[in-house]
């Protein structure tokens, strides 16, 4: 009987014309302070499409092979990152961000070629250095865009790598041009207040507007034109 509720329920699904506009309800923190936002199916769009040109700077594209570092109730971040990568044509791999899954992470090291490592976790760094030296790890991967933790723990390897993390409920993401992550300036305001960061929300017709808020996080923002070309503000974390 079950099988047959849920055969039922599947082709009852089939027959309705459109699918919730909201894909995700997403939590992100400042301090003690969560705070809930909603991501649209439109937003998950927007977002594949700002990501496929950031990522294809990197020289992301048809046959690269890709590690991906995220976690599951990410998705509101890093779907967006997937969709890219399918879009691009790279072929990637996923590991979870957190410690636990820090041998995954160093299976698909060394069984692939790869040419990308993205959203490299701190976490994730310190527990596979407890058995390899990031140097020994990292160094021969060409690109690597990590989480500001991990950035901090390869720079002291001697490793350079730039930032792609999540920042508030935005994806910050380096170009190969210059220092700062860059930030969807059509989908998010970015300013420095007093040496912090605050990011709202700004485009029309989301399922729910973030309002200004302070993410406690120290940096300064970077405006005017990028040498890459963007406009997109950079945010450029201490």
């Amino acid at each position: 009987m079950m099988v047959r509720a849920q055969s039922l329920a599947l082709a009852r699904a089939k027959t309705l014309d459109h699918r919730p506009e909201v894909a995700y309800v997403a939590r992100f923190t400042t301090g003690e302070v969560s705070h809930e936002f909603k991501v649209t199916w439109s937003d998950i769009g927007r977002d594949t499409e700002w990501l496929r040109g950031r990522l294809g700077a990197w020289g992301i594209g048809q046959g690269k092979q890709v590690l991906l570092s995220a976690s599951g109730h990410e998705g509101a971040w890093f779907l967006p990152v997937i969709n890219a990568l399918k879009e691009l044509g790279a072929t990637y791999a996923i590991a979870e961000a957190m410690a636990w899954d820090w041998q995954r992470s160093l299976v698909f090291r060394e069984d692939l070629e790869l040419y990308a490592v993205l959203g490299l976790s701190g976490e994730t760094l310190a527990a596979q250095v407890e058995h390899r030296s990031a140097r020994e790890i990292y160094e021969d991967v060409p690109v690597v865009l990590a989480r500001p933790a991990a950035v901090a723990g390869l720079a002291a390897a001697g490793v350079g790598a730039g930032v792609l993390t999540p920042l508030g409920p935005a994806l910050a993401v380096q170009c190969p041009e210059s220092p700062g992550a860059h930030v969807d300036a059509a989908r998010w305001w970015v300013a420095e207040r007093r040496g912090r960061v605050h990011l709202s929300s700004r485009s029309a017709g989301r399922a729910a507007d973030v309002p200004e808020t302070g993410l406690g996080i120290d940096a300064e923002v970077l405006t005017g034109r990028c040498g890459c070309g963007s406009t997109d503000p950079r945010v450029l974390l201490g």
